[in-house]
């Protein structure tokens, strides 16, 4: 009860002066032993615990060296493991909350190292302090936290770690408020790099501090992406017995009884599965620049195997209700997660590691139920009938028989319940057998035998697009590669109508990079179409390294198509035809592709 009389005295002396370095001790032994001392009978009374939480917040703004602020606030406010520990808490949640409304950088970014090398538990609380004092108990003071995304990213990704850890969906009481949900996916949607502040700026050490917070709160975000549909629906009642309750038709077509909350939610964890795909499609780069590729993953294994185990109960325990839709979208996002996870090298695992663990799951196109098996002589006409819808070119009855029989062909398919529902055609072959126009594909450098591959089709049932068929293909493409050809193949490529942007996109997207304009390329019912060569190099192949190829690369990207386009629209009465031709004879003779006839033939084998 001394150092709460002694605190006291020092307090409207401290209001009134700076501290200089002999006080900052003092204050700091009479903090510390009054937390230890604290009790019903030993308090400052509040109008002096903000006076003392103003000099605080004075202390640490005016504090020029980084340095002592995080050593004194450590002191303070570091658990002990003792009875102490409820007071030091309380003092700093106060503080940090202060230091929110009055936006106090320096008091944010030492909470936001506090809460990196603190227990969860602790970090828990915090957090729940400061979502209770501008979530809950003053409308609107939510736009006050909302001002912090600029001031202290690092605190705002430290906070984000906390509050997923804090609400982790498990009971109703445990799913975050919708406008602290909001300020979240608001923050991430802005700068998806606010999520990895605190691992981009961290050194990796072998043994990361047990109990502690992860680096991201990626496996957090992803639990609230695929628990969401169904944790919404839990506290709703289910139909009666009879399935003639109230709500049993509107349910199912999914504007009935119960909706509310859980439905307006639902864009927002909507927008944010979208955030989560970005940020685990950006850390591959990070992982290489940190030299951590392949050898530290974001996302932990175990993290995986506990959001299944309660992915799986969730499924149990609503199994009285129609959760058909939510189940599914629950399925599918844990589906695109994991996949770009594991792409990313966000996840250290393999497919064989989660076929046992997905076993558990109910049914979902996109995990469990596709096989994959390479295409025989009878699917010629279940083949045929794919590509007449897929591609807009009739390929003759050779090329079916060849993608079917021809050992020389890596032709897969992806099965749903024995059916076709998407395949890949592929031929590894010699650098010297490529297409014409695609000579230049890898630089004249590499040996002569050495190997490319080429994508004759890649194509997915239209029902069955978005759950990663396209990428399982691929990837098992590059996998035969990787056994077949070994390191001898340097390059994978492929042609495309430059109208078919979400191929376009597909490849892209999967590092795919334009490397050829081929006008007139297609023909296709009678009409000539342009076309783009794609190219994915692997094992160390590269193009030709020359001064101006790259410049006729960007040429390409920026300009080229519009103009050659408009080139070869202009009416032969519109100019002289002698004009015209020694126009485009000029244009060709400067273009990687020269030589190429303008109406040259269309092989069969060529990808749309």
């Amino acid at each position: 009860m001394k150092h709460c009389t002694l605190l006291s005295t020092w307090i409207p002396v401290l209001s009134s002066s700076r501290l200089n370095s002999l006080q900052e001790l003092q204050l700091l032994e009479i903090m510390c032993s009054y937390f230890q001392e604290q009790s019903k009978d030993a308090r400052l009374n509040s109008l002096q615990e903000l006076q003392l939480l103003e000099i605080m917040c004075s202390y640490f703004q005016e504090q020029s060296k980084d340095a002592v602020r995080q050593i004194i606030f450590s002191t303070l406010f570091s658990p002990q493991g003792n009875k102490a520990d409820d007071s030091r808490l309380a003092m700093l949640g106060k503080l940090v909350s202060m230091a929110v409304a009055v936006c106090r950088v320096p008091i944010l970014e030492c909470a936001a190292s506090w809460l990196q090398r603190t227990h969860a538990v602790y970090c828990v609380r915090l957090a729940r302090v400061l979502v209770d004092d501008y979530c809950s108990l003053v409308p609107m003071s939510i736009q006050t936290l909302k001002q912090i995304f600029s001031a202290s990213p690092r605190f705002c990704c430290q906070f984000i770690t906390a509050v997923t850890a804090l609400y982790d969906l498990s009971t109703d009481d445990l799913i975050p408020p919708h406008d602290l949900l909001e300020m979240i996916v608001d923050w991430i949607f802005e700068d998806p790099r606010l999520t990895l502040v605190t691992f981009l700026n961290t050194p990796i050490v072998a043994n990361l501090p047990l109990g502690c917070l992860e680096l991201t709160p990626l496996a957090g975000l992803v639990r609230w992406c695929v628990e969401s549909p169904l944790s919404y629906k839990r506290n709703r009642k289910p139909s009666l017995s009879n399935g003639h309750g109230a709500s049993s038709k509107l349910s199912s077509e999914g504007v009935g009884e119960g909706e509310g909350e859980g439905d307006s939610q639902q864009p927002l964890y909507s927008k944010l599965h979208l955030s989560v795909l970005q940020i685990l499609m950006m850390v591959q780069v990070h992982l290489a620049e940190k030299d951590l590729y392949g050898c530290f993953g974001l996302l932990m294994f175990e993290h995986v195997v506990q959001l299944v185990e309660e992915l799986s109960r969730l499924v149990q325990e609503l199994n009285p209700l129609n959760t058909a839709r939510e189940t599914e979208l629950s399925l599918d996002r844990l589906a695109q997660s994991l996949q770009v996870a594991m792409a990313s090298g966000a996840l250290l695992c393999s497919r064989e590691d989660l076929r046992p663990l997905c076993s558990r799951l109910p049914h979902n196109n996109a995990l469990s139920e596709i096989k994959l098996r390479l295409l025989c002589h009878d699917d010629i006409d279940t083949v045929k009938h794919l590509c007449s819808d897929w591609f807009p070119i009739e390929y003759p009855d050779s090329w079916y028989r060849d993608i079917t029989s021809n050992k020389k062909f890596f032709s897969l398919s992806a099965t749903y319940r024995g059916d076709i529902v998407g395949m890949i055609v592929a031929e590894i072959k010699g650098r010297t057998k490529v297409h014409k126009e695609d000579g230049d594909i890898l630089a004249s450098s590499f040996p002569v035998d050495t190997q490319v591959a080429y994508i004759l089709s890649l194509g997915v049932i239209k029902e069955f697009r978005k759950h990663g068929i396209g990428s399982l293909l691929l990837d098992s493409l590059k996998e035969h590669i990787s056994t077949m050809a070994q390191d001898h193949c340097k390059a994978i490529y492929l042609h495309v109508l430059t109208t078919n942007n979400t191929a376009i996109h597909f490849y892209e997207n999967r590092d795919f990079r334009q490397h050829h304009y081929l006008p007139y390329y297609y023909s296709i019912r009678g009409v000539l179409k342009d076309g783009f060569t794609y190219v994915l190099y692997i094992n160390g192949g590269h193009p030709p390294w020359t001064i101006l190829y790259p410049l006729l690369l960007r040429f390409n990207s920026i300009g080229l198509h519009g103009f050659w386009s408009t080139l070869a629209n202009l009416s032969p009465c519109s100019i002289p035809q002698r004009i015209y031709r020694q126009a485009q004879s000029l244009l060709r003779s400067f273009l990687p592709w020269s030589g190429i006839s303008a109406k040259s033939g269309i092989e069969y084998s060529r990808t749309m």
